[in-house]
């Protein structure tokens, strides 16, 4: 897109615009015409005399020459940063997709973790469950051990005095 407007043939034939500057300045249909000719020209040496136009390389130029140099200068280093921001947006966005895999790998680890610390704790209540079990049999044994150990003096007793009383009869006889 160029701000200036050219002319790049002879003055007489024909006139391009590259902007949507209008000219006054119309050539006329007839190429025969020398009196049209002469006043364009002399139109556009006044025009050239004028603030802001330039005659150079064959173009009138709208802008001064040093300000088209900057103007040129300026779309290319436009140019060169779109480049770099589209470059930019590329890297963006591969770094964006490569947080999105980080971060779900990292919820599926996170996942994971928990999963693995609800079994240790569900592993532990059911050790504990296990231990108060296992504290209520032992309890329950020894309550028997017990009862069978007085049982057991107690039928040690009967027989001792069963023995006795076997002694005493075998002996009154």
């Amino acid at each position: 897109m160029e701000s200036c407007k050219t002319i790049t043939e002879p003055l007489g034939h024909r006139v391009r615009k590259r902007s949507p500057v209008r000219t006054s300045i119309k050539s006329s249909n007839s190429h025969s015409s020398r009196g049209n000719k002469g006043r364009i020209t002399r139109e556009l040496a006044a025009l050239c005399g004028s603030p802001g136009l330039h005659k150079g390389l064959s173009r009138l130029r709208v802008l001064e020459p040093g300000v088209a140099e900057q103007t040129a200068q300026l779309r290319e280093e436009c140019g060169a940063f779109v480049d770099k921001v589209v470059e930019f947006q590329k890297i963006v966005g591969s770094l964006i997709e490569l947080v999105d895999q980080l971060a779900k790998a990292a919820e599926s680890e996170k996942m994971k973790a928990i999963g693995a610390r609800n079994l240790l704790k569900s592993i532990a209540k059911q050790r504990e469950a296990q231990e108060q079990q296992l504290q209520a049999l032992i309890a329950e044994k020894k309550m028997q051990l017990e009862r069978y150990r007085i049982e057991y003096e107690t039928l040690c007793k009967i027989e001792a005095d069963q023995h006795e009383f076997i002694d005493q009869f075998i002996f009154q006889k």
